[in-house]
């Protein structure tokens, strides 16, 4: 079992809390080589809880799954209406406040994509396989090489829309930036394991990659062309 086995979890509709959490516990003790905290697993399992139930605890944050199980269990399971695509504020970000509202990824995978090499790949042991203070750079890559595609009112908006403000373009919010963005992190550990992304170690050299400088480099090789080969940056 994987990361991507937790994040892929969903609580069914006719599912009461308790049952889902039970079954996540039972998924979480297969993935042996998972190293995650208690307040980890529980932000991983509160993104599968069902849309009406989330909504309503989009403010709170949960220290560990038995006190979603707390909170949580008597929680009747209802229909769900969708209510809009967009939103400032998600409740998933470590140390931030939310007026409540639903937390809506407003990008997503393109399914049947190649494999593609993205240069930002880790050095050292971390929890994540790649460089999370990369993150708004590896969004740039992925879409720019046809892996995500946003929806269909999604637009990012330019440097002097934002006026320095935080951004997130996963979710088309102004509470995070990318590169704090944990679904985004786990979005990305979770194609990993997949197979649909690898990352490269950068090799040590006194020239810097351009990628620092520019997050679409004039030598890219554009994903719709004719080439089929791994489409790579290079500095």
């Amino acid at each position: 079992m994987k990361l991507s086995d937790l994040t892929s979890l969903r609580q069914r509709s006719d599912e009461p809390v308790m049952g889902y959490i039970q079954r996540f516990r039972e998924i979480r003790n297969k993935c042996y080589s998972l190293a995650l905290t208690d307040a980890q697993l529980a932000d991983i399992a509160f993104q599968g809880l069902l849309p009406q139930i989330k909504e309503r605890y989009a403010a709170q944050e949960f220290e560990s799954l038995r006190q979603i199980v707390h909170r949580l269990s008597g929680q009747e399971v209802r229909p769900f209406e969708q209510r809009r695509n967009f939103q400032k504020k998600v409740a998933y970000l470590e140390g931030s406040e939310s007026d409540g509202e639903e937390e809506i990824g407003l990008a997503e995978w393109v399914k049947g994509k190649k494999l593609i090499s993205c240069p930002f790949g880790k050095k050292e042991p971390e929890t994540f396989g790649f460089d999370t203070s990369k993150a708004n750079k590896i969004f740039d890559l992925l879409l720019q090489e046809g892996q995500i595609k946003l929806s269909q009112h999604h637009t990012i908006p330019s440097a002097d829309q934002l006026k320095k403000m935080k951004y997130c373009k996963w979710h088309n919010a102004t509470s995070h930036d990318t590169n704090e963005c944990k679904v985004f992190r786990q979005q990305i550990q979770s194609a990993i394991e997949q197979g649909r992304l690898k990352f490269e170690t950068p090799a040590k050299s006194a020239k810097p990659m351009k990628i620092d400088q520019h997050p679409f480099p004039a030598n890219m090789v554009n994903v719709r062309g004719d080439s089929s080969q791994t489409k790579v940056l290079t500095s």
